[in-house]
């Protein structure tokens, strides 16, 4: 060390500014050397700085030292609750200053460069995060949540996803979030663009329920869309093409998507697994059970003994949705009671699986 540790003191009892300054400077690259008496010191010597007149001077020690995890924590304190050009630095950076602390000095400090250099710290604890959440400025939120740092707890993400449903930045921000609650992710995907929406179903295994309302752009989608839109079509296609090449296109969300009355995602994945163009296996599906739609249905290589049951059902369900939207509980009960009036459940191959379906649904929609 070129210059000891009394060098550094006179510098820094000195009157002019440079001197001062110049004595920073020595400090911090001298900082991780010192030993324990030296330490002490330099301790007292940022304690003096600290405490300078001059702005220029607590900025300057606010800057050099805001990664030094070994600053001393009640100077560190000092400088965030000093004016804006001393505390940011510290605010944004310092490991030194707890969540806790830093929410006390938001209490009484309202700049919004204050908050959003606090939104920027490379860690921010839930705690931290909700204070930030609840002082409810778009800018500070969006910084907040785009932060890969900030830890966003289960009862934080649900009031994002309330307050802000229709904010792309903030949902898109989300999608990228790793290893969100599957609850989360669920309401998440029914919100984000068609490729976030691919991007999540390959990170999360989404219940199939959720999916099929993530295809109809829709957080709620409790009602059946009868007329089908061309883009509604082809955003199916290419989120059941991922599915398959993911190895998660199952057989239960095949027929899953069957007994809620979507038609779009059932003959859309049809036609992929068999292979043929989506117009040709909606001709034949609505074949109701001839020679051609049993080619097809064994082209996609499902249960053989499952086709039966399958055909009767997507037979009831043309001839319900063919009437105009209805809900989604309204057409599982009235598929349920045609199967059972017509005692489908008796003598057809596998209708009781389809049934147990029906049923287990239409008990989870009477809890809601």
């Amino acid at each position: 060390m070129q210059h000891s540790i009394q060098d550094i003191a006179t510098l820094a009892k000195g009157k002019a500014v440079e001197d001062k300054c110049h004595a920073i400077e020595l400090l911090y690259a001298n900082f991780n050397e010192f030993d324990d008496n030296e330490y002490k010191i330099a301790k007292e010597i940022i304690l003096h700085l600290s405490k300078d007149k001059e702005t220029i001077i607590r900025k300057k020690l606010s800057e050099i030292f805001k990664k030094e995890p070994l600053f001393p924590h009640e100077v560190a304190v000092a400088l965030a609750n000093d004016g804006l050009d001393v505390a940011i630095p510290m605010l944004q950076f310092s490991t030194s200053i707890k969540d806790e602390e830093i929410i006390a000095i938001l209490h009484y400090k309202y700049e919004i460069e204050r908050q959003l250099s606090v939104a920027s710290r490379e860690i921010i604890g839930s705690k931290l995060t909700k204070f930030l959440y609840f002082l409810n400025d778009p800018e500070i939120i969006k910084t907040m949540v785009k932060n890969h740092g900030a830890e966003l707890s289960e009862l934080t993400l649900h009031r994002l996803l309330d307050d802000f449903p229709h904010d792309e930045e903030i949902i898109l921000a989300l999608t990228e979030k790793t290893a969100l609650p599957i609850v989360i992710a669920s309401r998440l995907i029914a919100l984000a663009p068609l490729d976030a929406k691919k991007t999540m179903m390959g990170k999360y295994n989404i219940p199939a329920i959720i999916l099929f309302k993530a295809l109809r752009h829709t957080a709620l989608a409790d009602k059946i869309e009868i007329r089908d839109e061309t883009q509604r079509e082809e955003d199916a296609f290419d989120i059941i093409q991922n599915l398959k090449e993911e190895g998660k296109l199952k057989f239960s969300t095949i027929i899953g998507a069957l007994c809620i009355g979507d038609l779009v995602f059932f003959e859309t994945a049809i036609a992929i697994l068999a292979e043929v163009p989506l117009a040709n296996a909606r001709r034949l599906i609505r074949d109701k059970g001839g020679m051609e739609a049993r080619a097809l249905y064994r082209a996609t290589k499902l249960p053989e003994s499952t086709y039966k049951a399958i055909t009767i059902i997507t037979k009831i369900a043309y001839e319900e949705l063919d009437r105009g939207v209805i809900y989604i509980k309204e057409f599982q009960q009235k598929l349920l009671d045609k199967i059972m009036a017509e005692e489908y459940d008796k003598n057809i191959e596998q209708m009781p699986h389809f049934i147990s379906i029906l049923e287990k649904n239409l008990k989870q929609n009477r809890k809601k």
